[in-house]
């Protein structure tokens, strides 16, 4: 069976964040969390999609 797409998470201490990458994982995401000082991003780790914070909220982001 096929890995879902992934989605990579920036590093940030933020409990949103993580609170939303939590719920993704739950329902069945797969998400790729950075590094503190990581070189590379969404991209690079094959991610089609990226969490950013817009708002105030931390959005998926198609890339």
């Amino acid at each position: 069976m096929p890995q879902p797409e992934a989605i990579f998470a920036p590093w940030s201490d933020d409990p949103a964040l993580a609170a939303e990458v939590e719920r993704l994982r739950v329902a069945g995401q797969r998400v790729i969390s950075g590094l503190p000082g990581q070189q590379g991003g969404a991209q690079e780790m094959g991610c089609i999609q990226e969490l950013r914070l817009s708002d105030g909220q931390w959005r998926l982001v198609r890339l």
